[in-house]
């Protein structure tokens, strides 16, 4: 995570223990503080947000992963964090592993490293599958993880950008989930009168995140495809299903952007009319490096009490405190 430099991935800071009890300690791996939050927090927070924004955003942030040669194995909205300028960037990369070796994934790994709460649903099949095997047989182990397992959690982040449903939104418990995955059940659908009315203006988009949930890893694009039909924000997300078959994007081949213009608004943000000075105590406000470019960079590592002092500008000066 520290070598990687991108504007859609999180800058790695360094790491800080912190008490949760009598002689015990744990590591936090910390990055700069986003007062929006996750991707999943801001959507709320701002619904009439341009929710197509984030979507290329994260698909770029991907490539880039992959290119680099790695996995991220937990990719969802809540490991998704949107930065001062609107900018979706994937953080959390404890459970993330090389391609390049022989990673596995099992039961005892998973609980090890980030508990099978709010991660089931986000799991490819094959990360699923391997829940259900014995894997204390060499001959049951399952095989290593692939970059598929991102396409797949990038297609469902997708759907929940657009229309705030999660994988497998019928099933209201985990274990559920896993039957469903045993079935080859798809994380979404069917929808009797055709696709989420969210989609309908991006009909082409719809088709993406189907191939990118596919059951078998092997049919699924890579992040490159996906980011390449993505590029352009007004035309890739706009084709009809058989323009885009036509240009066989998932193939390799590049489309024509000579024509590449933007025309979709970027939402204000309400920073750039609010200035906040956040203080946070007691000694759990880290300040992890020095850069030319910032003062100092700060991060939180565990749910500090936050008093918040708002100066808003305006013809007549005036200030809030709130805590």
């Amino acid at each position: 995570w520290a070598v990687l430099d991108h504007p859609n991935i999180a800058p790695f800071l360094g790491f800080s223990f912190y008490d949760v009890g009598q002689d015990v300690k744990l590591l936090a791996l910390v990055s700069p503080w986003m007062a929006n939050g996750s991707l999943s927090d801001y959507l709320k927070h701002y619904p009439s947000a341009d929710r197509s924004k984030a979507i290329p955003e994260i698909a770029a942030g991907l490539a880039y992963l992959h290119d680099t040669g790695i996995i991220h194995r937990d990719l969802k909205p809540q490991n998704i964090l949107v930065s001062d300028h609107g900018t979706a960037m994937i953080t959390d990369f404890g459970m993330s592993a090389l391609a390049d070796v022989n990673s596995r994934f099992t039961s005892h790994s998973l609980n090890q490293t980030n508990g099978l709460g709010g991660t089931t649903r986000w799991m490819a099949p094959e990360q699923a599958l391997a829940l259900t095997r014995d894997t204390a047989d060499n001959q049951q182990k399952p095989p290593p993880l692939t970059r598929a397992v991102d396409i797949w959690a990038l297609g469902c982040v997708v759907v929940v950008i657009m229309t705030g449903l999660n994988p497998y939104h019928t099933v209201p418990a985990d274990p559920g989930v896993i039957i469903k995955v045993v079935e080859k059940k798809p994380p979404y659908g069917p929808f009797p009168d055709g696709p989420p009315k969210q989609f309908a203006s991006y009909p082409n988009l719809w088709e993406l995140c189907l191939q990118c949930v596919d059951m078998d890893e092997n049919l699924r694009p890579s992040a490159q495809e996906v980011k390449r039909a993505l590029d352009d924000v007004d035309q890739a997300l706009r084709y009809s299903t058989q323009a885009l078959s036509q240009t066989h994007i998932y193939s390799g081949s590049k489309t024509d952007l000579s024509t590449r213009h933007h025309v979709l608004p970027t939402l204000e943000p309400p920073w750039n009319r609010v200035r906040r000075i956040v203080v946070v105590f007691p000694f759990d406000l880290v300040m992890v490096d020095v850069r030319a470019k910032f003062l100092f960079h700060f991060a939180v590592v565990i749910r500090p009490v936050v008093v918040s002092f708002s100066f808003t500008s305006c013809n007549s000066p005036a200030s809030g405190v709130s805590a």
